[in-house]
């Protein structure tokens, strides 16, 4: 079979964990046997990649959706659908694998669907609701592109899609037309030898993701600096945009954490970085399809503070791999910190039973074969 896949961004030049997963899921495609292409934005596109066993074709543009530039944003479009079709005729697949779409338009899912290719939709965060738009306004902003000939519109139905938490299929049914759902997380590799510490003196906080305000890191630094009569300290892997790292940087001199809390920079792989930590923090304000990064966590035995809502609610079992919290919830990521903190017994069982959840649920070899098993019935079966 050969499949194409189409993502926003592809490694080794990616912005997150939707890519690496995108990655993992092509590579796995690959060793069955099927003949894989790879159609992404063109970040970074004339950096060195390595040799690769499959082609990774950077030919879509992105599109500056703050702009109110609407002919531009139109041409970009177009582009992007043309390109898409340019793919299709050259490669001719027999299935098209969508992956994250924001950026780079609803073009090459027009092009896909003018073709009439088997496709399938693996949805790790809710992109699709940036191209969606309510009200009369919008609904005749559709129809009027529609109707012009320099214009590529056309009604947006996500379907068959992989999800990956419960939370999101009644807003896929309900918003994106999607009949056939499918709930399938994220997977990791089994590690082989992990050795829980069993003699902590002082406690290493871990956090890793994009350093921006829906991921939470006032939130628990404001809860840290209640904590200082406990002994610990937190590293954050991360970058941003260095205006908001600045008021960061600011909150933890203001509240005289500096010899307690690190700035690591931007760190991958983050191996090492889960070897050397205890606990691993995750107080995303966001509407997180799941959290790649938790389980990545866990898989070292890193216990999960987290919120109690949307993917990270999935994963973590409350009082057992770690806590869930509500972020509005002071008293309770204070609490929660508290007992892991002041418990080595209840730090230590927490960190083997993350281990075992995620030998349980997120074997990545086991989570690959499901999606590839959808595949398969889903090309056999058109």
């Amino acid at each position: 079979m050969k499949i194409l896949v189409i993502s926003n961004y592809f490694p080794p030049h990616f912005k997150g964990g939707y890519e690496l997963s995108c990655k993992e899921v092509s590579d796995y495609l690959h060793q069955q046997g099927e003949e894989i292409m790879v159609l992404s934005g063109d970040y970074k596109k004339n950096e060195e990649e390595g040799r690769r066993d499959y082609r990774v074709v950077r030919k879509l543009t992105y599109i500056d959706y703050l702009s109110n530039d609407y002919w531009n944003k139109s041409k970009v479009e177009k582009q992007n659908y043309e390109s898409t079709l340019r793919v299709l005729d050259r490669f001719k697949p027999d299935f098209v694998y969508f992956w994250n779409q924001q950026y780079i338009s609803l073009g090459p899912y027009w092009a896909v669907k003018k073709k009439k290719i088997p496709h399938l939709f693996d949805i790790g965060d809710i992109w699709p609701t940036k191209y969606y738009r309510q009200g009369f306004r919008a609904r005749l902003k559709g129809s009027v592109k529609r109707l012009l000939p320099f214009f590529i519109d056309s009604k947006m139905v996500i379907d068959p899609v992989i999800i990956l938490s419960n939370w999101m299929k009644p807003l896929f049914k309900e918003k994106f037309y999607s009949k056939k759902i499918y709930t399938i997380p994220r997977g990791v590799t089994i590690k082989e030898g992990i050795e829980i510490n069993s003699n902590i003196k002082e406690a290493r906080f871990m956090f890793a993701g994009r350093i921006e305000p829906l991921k939470g890191l006032e939130l628990i630094i404001n809860v840290l600096a209640k904590l200082k009569e406990y002994q610990w300290k937190l590293d954050i892997y991360g970058d941003g945009e260095e205006e908001y790292i600045s008021k960061i940087k600011f909150l933890i001199k203001e509240k005289l954490l500096e010899d307690r809390i690190t700035l690591m920079g931007q760190v991958f792989p983050l191996d090492l970085a889960y070897q050397t930590h205890d606990i691993f923090l995750f107080p995303t304000l966001a509407q997180e399809g799941f959290g790649r990064v938790a389980i990545e966590a866990m898989s070292y035995g890193l216990p999960v503070i987290t919120v109690n809502s949307y993917g990270p609610d999935d994963i973590v079992q409350d009082g057992i791999n770690g806590f869930k919290c509500s972020p509005d919830k002071m008293d309770c990521w204070e609490n929660s910190l508290k007992q892991i903190l002041s418990d080595p017994a209840l730090l230590i069982k927490m960190s083997q039973n993350a281990l075992i959840r995620v030998e349980e649920n997120y074997n990545i070899e086991k989570i690959n074969k499901q999606r590839y098993e959808i595949i398969k019935e889903l090309y056999y079966t058109k």
